[in-house]
C-alpha cells in the first residue's frame, strides 16, 4: 500500500513503521474526500536544487509539488532582482562603474 502513495514535500501524511512489517500512515493535515495522500521521500529543509536532484536520481522524476514551485519562483525573483542591480556589463544600477583617478 505504501507504495501507492506519491511524493510532495509538504506533504499532508507521514509513514509512522511499527514493528518489521508494519506501517501506519498518518495524516498531519487535513486530508479531504479525493485530495491525494501525499508523503515526504525526502527532507524539504535540503535546498531546491539539491533535493529535486535526488528526487530525479533515486526516484526518476522532476518534482513540481506547491513548495517547490513556490521557491523556484522566489529564485527567478531573486535573480531578476540581482540582475536589476548589476547589469551584463558590470554596472551597478544601471551607472557604469569609474575607475577612480588619483591626484599624486
Amino acid at each position: 500500500l505504501l507504495s501507492l502513495l506519491n511524493h510532495a514535500c509538504r506533504p499532508n501524511a507521514q509513514v509512522a513503521y511499527v514493528g518489521d512489517n508494519n506501517a501506519v500512515v498518518i495524516a498531519s493535515s487535513d486530508i479531504e474526500k479525493g485530495d491525494e495522500v501525499c508523503i515526504q521521500y525526502v527532507s524539504d529543509q535540503t535546498p531546491l536544487a539539491k533535493r529535486r536532484a535526488q528526487l530525479e536520481r533515486r526516484y526518476a522524476f522532476r518534482c513540481a509539488c506547491a513548495l517547490c514551485e513556490e521557491q523556484e519562483e522566489e529564485a527567478r525573483t531573486q535573480q531578476q532582482l540581482e540582475r536589476g542591480r548589476m547589469g551584463e556589463d558590470g554596472s551597478i544600477g544601471g551607472q557604469r562603474r569609474k575607475k577612480r583617478e588619483r591626484d599624486d
